[in-house]
């Protein structure tokens, strides 16, 4: 639970943004729907898969083939944007909002964070 783990690190000065994802029907699940921020297809899976064991050199040429759902990850990049501009609106400097996911939500956190245009708390 992200939002006990943020209580038990006792920071009141941080405001962490923890969003979660819609339910959408993902295609690697054949279209079950699930909380995604955006897709993955299942070919990606099976490369990323192999990747694993690959050397370095490898691994990057394999991942440089990975192609994901750009539309999704632009929209739910600007989703998570407006929730940090509703914490900085709120009065909550940049600086003290950090954002937090796990998986998809980790990297959309991390590219969220890079595309703010203000030094956000992480």
């Amino acid at each position: 639970d992200w939002e006990g783990m943020c209580r038990a690190m006792r920071l009141p000065w941080v405001k962490f943004v923890l969003p979660t994802a819609a339910r959408r029907p993902v295609a690697l699940w054949n279209g079950t729907a699930a909380p995604s921020w955006f897709q993955v297809s299942a070919g990606a899976l099976k490369v990323h898969s192999e990747a694993l064991n690959a050397g370095a050199e490898t691994s990057m040429r394999i991942y440089s083939k990975l192609r994901d759902d750009e539309e999704c990850m632009e929209e739910s990049t600007a989703h998570v944007l407006s929730l940090v501009q509703n914490e900085v609106d709120a009065g909550v400097p940049p600086e003290r909002v950090v954002v937090a996911g796990y998986s998809q939500g980790a990297a959309l956190a991390v590219n969220a964070a890079l595309s703010a245009g203000v030094r956000l708390g992480g």
